[in-house]
């Protein structure tokens, strides 16, 4: 199979699912004011795309969710390592909204994230009878679950490093506080920002 015939039989949902990646990933690197629950955006679309992957490719769906389980933690736990060697953003709970750094880090692993996962699923469309070997389905549970992890762990830990600035503690009650209060700054010429 040859890369223009891969590129040809690529679903073009997936081609827009590059294009808002990347158009995320490098609105990422430029400081921005933004609504803390924005923040749940990437982790979402990588768990989607990962249950979406399981559950429409793989044939042993139980090894890939303990592949999944197992390196969704390792990926929190690299994410908040990750989360705590960015510049902290800050919170302004008079507004209501985040003030994030600019940072190519979420563009890197948008792209790494992207590669691998593109990369698994060329692989099971020219080896079709890999969607049900033990080994295969493990690999991209294991594999979606990291990525995944890493997103949610560098959020949770931007959001707790941003509210503890502001001299809130950042206990899950009030992680879910800030994510979802309605804010007044949220509002800009009528429309949510």
């Amino acid at each position: 199979m040859s890369i223009s015939e891969i590129l040809r039989h690529t679903p073009t949902w997936v081609w827009l699912l590059l294009a808002f990646l990347l158009y995320r990933g490098l609105k990422a690197m430029v400081p921005r004011t933004m609504a803390p629950r924005r923040m749940l955006i990437l982790p979402v679309v990588f768990f989607v795309w990962a249950v979406h992957g399981m559950l429409g490719e793989l044939g042993a769906l139980g090894y890939a969710l303990t592949g999944f389980g197992v390196a969704l933690v390792v990926g929190v736990l690299f994410g908040r390592y990750l989360g705590y060697r960015q510049a902290a953003p800050e919170y302004d709970p008079g507004h209501g909204v985040i003030r994030r750094p600019g940072s190519v880090v979420t563009l890197v692993l948008i792209v790494v994230a992207f590669v691998s996962k593109y990369t698994l699923s060329v692989y099971l469309a020219y080896r079709p009878e890999l969607a049900v070997t033990v080994g295969y389905c493990g690999l991209y549970g294991a594999l979606s679950g990291l990525t995944d992890g890493v997103f949610w762990g560098v959020m949770f830990t931007q959001l707790g490093r941003a509210i503890r600035g502001a001299g809130i503690a950042p206990t899950p009650a009030n992680l879910l506080q800030v994510m979802f209060a309605e804010s007044p700054a949220a509002e800009v010429s009528g429309r949510r920002r």
